[in-house]
């Protein structure tokens, strides 16, 4: 019996290459790395597409049969600057941007902040007035109700006074006046009794007895 090389199961199989010595491989059939290969690529979106097809490049695992090493190297170099550069000057760009339009949203801020601390000092200083106001209103309207309360006490004893006053006067005059009529009618009486003795009165002082 010869050795043989050790079986294993079928499905065990490996679709590397088979080693046949020292310098020599055999690839595996194209069905099985067809069927190791993945299911589906990553799907592409139109810009990444764009950006491959203009700007990135293959990986290469040789260099071609008559090109110049150096000269590739240097054209990879070139490209790869001209590309950190790009992104280099656009991400500063942006940077520049966020940063104008902090220090805008900052200011803005600033801004209302003083305005509202402004704002608030004022209504403040208005609410203190207000509140001294409401306790001098209030003492002032205690003090107007008890002097209106007084005026209108005052006033009704003083309307009271007047018109007792009035009447008073009224019976004064009315007194004063019947008094005279009175006293009138009885020097009536006397003279019409002394003309009926015979003396003589002048005839202005007959004047009320001719009426």
């Amino acid at each position: 019996e010869g050795d043989e090389a050790p079986k294993g199961d079928a499905g065990d199989a490996s679709p590397a290459a088979v080693d046949l010595g020292p310098s020599q491989t055999v690839d595996p059939p194209k069905s099985q790395a067809a069927a190791e290969a993945p299911a589906s690529t990553p799907a592409t979106t139109p810009a990444t597409q764009a950006f491959s097809s203009s700007t990135a490049r293959p990986l290469v695992s040789s260099l071609a049969s008559g090109s110049d090493p150096a000269a590739e190297i240097d054209k990879t170099k070139k490209a790869v600057e001209s590309k950190e550069k790009a992104i280099l000057s656009v991400m500063a760009k942006r940077q520049a941007d966020l940063a104008r339009e902090k220090k805008a949203l900052d200011h803005i801020r600033l801004e209302m902040q003083k305005l509202a601390r402004a704002q608030s000092a004022e209504i403040n200083e208005v609410m203190a007035q207000l509140g001294e106001c409401d306790k001098d209103l209030w003492y002032v309207e205690r003090d107007f109700k008890t002097a209106e309360a007084e005026y209108k006490r005052t006033k009704e004893r003083y309307e009271k006074m007047r018109a007792t006053k009035d009447d008073l006067v009224g019976k004064l005059t009315s007194l004063t006046l019947n008094a005279e009529v009175r006293k009138e009618a009885k020097l009536n009486s006397i003279m019409e009794k002394l003309r009926n003795d015979g003396v003589e009165f002048p005839d202005s002082s007959l004047a009320s007895l001719a009426e």
